[in-house]
């Protein structure tokens, strides 16, 4: 039996899991991500490795998720949310444990996990997208990440006669910014969702610029891809009950799905990400 020791980074929690060739998740151990110090950083990732020490001789690589930009070299110029720059993550793990390192984004990771092991599975192209704190993406066809648009939710939209980012209005923290502009005042979008389950008026109009928003992200995302099914996560989409419905009348003539695999996407990507450049070595 051979694993991928996979970890899923993010700006809270640091996920690291050995997995097997069955993509069966074997043993997970959850860490809080160190903020703001990226020497404690890097020597954290190294011990949530050595966790599975005792696995080494049969680890094939380690394979992991980030929350930001990684570049065609595996380099990681800032990791926003863990408020670190210029982190050298692959060439400090690859000297530590003279093992393969394979890094990319996050909601890249998690859109192969769902393209190959979730509900995209069946189709020959999917986009997957997290509609979170941030929004990311990523387009794969045939199995394989086609095009990675983890920054998504940087780019602009019309909006009130101007151009916004996408994030401002359309993310978990753009929701509170549009309560706001509409008079309603909230601490996070999940009170929005509450409020929208108590059928409370005052948030119809946000709800619907909100949709409308979305609408406009997925018929620019449509006009590129047209992808066979588009399949969605991230902590906004757990209230998917509130709303998904009217978000897929929106855009009817596209198959619109709720990922599978939840928090354990970015691990199964990371994993499956490894096994595919070690058995098969392939431009992922």
């Amino acid at each position: 039996m051979s694993y991928i020791i996979a970890l899923d980074i993010g700006g809270t929690n640091c996920r690291v899991a050995l997995v097997n060739a069955s993509y069966q998740i074997e043993a997970i151990h959850v860490v809080d991500t160190i903020v703001g110090d990226k020497e404690a950083f890097l020597e954290q990732v190294a011990q949530a490795i050595l966790r599975f020490e005792h696995h080494f001789p049969i680890v094939l690589a380690l394979s992991m998720g980030v929350p930001g930009r990684v570049d065609s070299k595996e380099e990681i110029a800032i990791l926003p949310n863990i408020k670190i720059t210029d982190v050298p993550l692959k060439a400090y793990l690859t000297k530590r444990f003279n093992k393969p390192v394979f890094i990319r984004n996050d909601a890249v990771m998690a859109a192969l996990a769902e393209a190959n092991l979730g509900y995209g599975k069946s189709f020959s192209s999917t986009y997957f997208m997290t509609i979170s704190t941030g929004i990311g993406g990523a387009f794969v066809r045939d199995h394989q990440l086609a095009f990675s648009s983890e920054e998504i939710g940087h780019m602009m939209i019309p909006y009130k006669h101007n151009w916004m980012e996408l994030e401002q209005r359309g993310s978990g923290t753009g929701i509170v910014k549009l309560a706001a502009e509409h008079g309603l005042s909230i601490d996070s979008s999940k009170s929005f969702w509450q409020l929208v389950a108590q059928q409370r008026p005052e948030t119809k109009p946000v709800y619907n610029a909100w949709l409308s928003i979305m609408k406009q992200t997925l018929t620019f995302i449509d006009r590129y891809f047209q992808p066979d099914v588009y399949v969605f996560s991230g902590g906004v989409v757990r209230n998917e009950a509130y709303f998904f419905q009217d978000f897929k009348a929106l855009f009817p003539h596209r198959r619109l799905e709720l990922a599978q695999l939840g928090q354990d996407a970015g691990i199964l990507g990371a994993a499956y990400l490894g096994f595919s450049l070690t058995l098969s070595p392939q431009a992922l």
